[in-house]
């Protein structure tokens, strides 16, 4: 594994926790919508609830 990888995978990784604080623990919604690209999709596993495109803000205001 490359530097450069190494690198990505650690930046990937920040992205996710900064969106789970912001989803579940400081619940802060437009910081999680900051976060999501404009094709996010969130799945919970395994429940398998969750929403993409505009039903991404409503899901995490209404029902997270």
């Amino acid at each position: 594994m490359t530097k450069a990888v190494q690198d990505r995978m650690v930046e990937v990784a920040r992205i996710r926790d900064a969106f789970q604080a912001a989803v579940y623990s400081r619940p802060d919604l437009e910081a999680a919508m900051r976060l999501a690209t404009p094709g996010c999709t969130l799945t919970n596993i395994p429940a398998g609830t969750g929403a993409s495109g505009d039903d991404l803000r409503r899901y995490l205001a209404e029902d997270v």
